[in-house]
């Protein structure tokens, strides 16, 4: 009888069903066995319960030979999983899997046509061992042969990326999936021949893509490319608090190219430390063009940066006004001889709206140097 293909998940913990902890170990195995050419063709998350435990193994086994469950591994009451295997698997070869950036060692159990791997639920720890060890030593052996890719965007939404892409390949053709976060789209496609398509991505994409580099961020990106152009920036950010110059400098070695910030929250700050007209601010208003391009160009003068941004709004939920609402942010970036500001009007909670505004400013300031214009 032919092997049957494909891996079944099961998340071992009753606080993944008390809503307590975030099952990630779901999402980074889904996306490596994709693009490894290996079909991830279920999942069940059960609590820290033997029968149930069993349960899921009898459902899991009649649909593949392979199963990796995650969770119950340690030193803790509730850890039963390796006992609850040895009695399901009575006659079973036992397995230790190295495990080496923690103290509980995986396990494998093997009959002659089954594969059960019960890997910690740690999710460093989870993922270190699905690359390290389960992925060359076991699923790579079940892996069809395909190619894949991922091409990663920012300044741009779910939906407009695939009208700019056009037709996508047919499911004979390639398996395509589009990821959206807070400001940024992640597209994968995985296929026995996805060059061509690779390729038109990169021409229909090229102002918003900025890595096809699955495990490369955005934020990092920018930095390599700064420390390249031996470029430097600085910052005045009102509505975002603070958020876009943290997005900066999480990335070691920022101080390379972010020369310092200020959040000019009060009309007082914009005027004292950057410098705003006062004037500017009682005709215009603090949340308009003309401020946000005086924040940009200030700020640039201020700190002796190459760029300078500026960015002000009303993140809500309150502040808003029918002819300024929440959600409205003007953006500025600043060079040494002109300013640009864009007007957006993003939609969602205060937080939703902080984070797209810093997403949105530090795409201006990536486009900026990698195309030379605005």
């Amino acid at each position: 009888m032919k092997p049957r293909t494909g891996v079944f998940l099961i998340c071992i913990g009753s606080e993944l069903l008390k809503g307590e902890v975030l099952n990630t170990n779901l999402v980074f195995l889904g996306r490596v066995l994709f693009e490894n050419g290996i079909k991830l063709i279920g999942e069940r998350s059960v609590p820290d319960d033997s029968k149930q435990i069993h349960s899921a193994l009898r459902e899991a086994l009649e649909v593949t030979d392979f199963v990796i469950t995650s969770g119950g591994l340690g030193p803790t009451f509730d850890d039963i999983t390796r006992q609850t295997l040895l009695d399901y698997f009575l006659g079973a070869k036992e397995f230790r899997i190295p495990n080496r950036v923690g103290k509980a060692p995986g396990i494998l159990f093997q009959t002659s046509d089954r594969k059960v791997i019960s890997l910690p639920g740690v999710p460093r720890e989870f993922e270190a061992m699905i690359m390290k060890e389960v992925l060359p030593k076991h699923l790579l052996k079940i892996a069809e042969k395909k190619q894949s890719f991922t091409a990663k965007a920012i300044g741009i939404s779910e939906v407009d990326f695939l009208k700019r892409l056009g037709r996508l390949p047919s499911q004979a053709e390639a398996e395509c999936g589009i990821y959206p976060s807070l400001g940024e789209v992640r597209f994968t496609a995985a296929g026995k021949n996805v060059q061509k398509f690779e390729a038109q991505v990169a021409k229909k994409l090229k102002k918003f893509l900025y890595s096809f580099d699955r495990t490369a961020s955005f934020e990092a990106t920018l930095g390599k490319m700064m420390r390249k152009k031996k470029a430097t920036v600085s910052i005045a950010e009102s509505c975002t608090g603070g958020l876009t110059a943290k997005l900066i400098t999480d990335i070691p070695g920022s101080s390379k190219y972010f020369l310092g910030g200020i959040t000019a929250y009060s009309n007082q700050v914009k005027e004292s430390f950057v410098g705003v007209s006062k004037f500017l601010i009682k005709d215009r208003g603090a949340v308009s063009k003309d401020v946000a391009a005086e924040l940009a160009w200030n700020i640039r003068k201020l700190m002796g940066s190459r760029y300078g941004i500026g960015i002000t709004g009303i993140a809500g939920p309150d502040g808003g006004t029918k002819q300024k609402p929440v959600g409205l942010v003007y953006i500025a970036l600043s060079d040494s001889k002109s300013t640009h500001v864009q007007k957006f009007q993003f939609t969602g909670d205060r937080e939703r709206i902080r984070v797209l505004a810093a997403k949105r400013a530090l795409y201006l300031l990536w486009h900026k140097i990698k195309f030379g214009r605005f």
